[in-house]
């Protein structure tokens, strides 16, 4: 799964379920796995993050430069 907001992570996080060993709690590699995939989730929900401050970034540079009129 690759989350593209918070809401994304959020349910990833409610919908975990970790496999259990038959003597000593839950199964120690699928643990990790999940903490992978959900790191995999924030790390892309950063990135996506990034790049939209970014855009916002120069976009209001170019309007206090003055290159971009108003669009009202």
């Amino acid at each position: 799964m690759t989350a593209t907001n918070i809401k994304d992570v959020s349910d990833h996080i409610k919908k975990m379920r970790f496999r259990r060993k038959v003597f000593g709690g839950v199964d120690e590699r699928d643990v990790w796995r999940q903490i992978k995939l959900l790191d995999d989730d924030y790390r892309n929900l950063y990135r996506i993050l990034c790049e939209e401050y970014q855009k916002n970034i120069e976009l209001m540079k170019q309007r206090s430069n003055g290159e971009v009129k108003a669009r009202q």
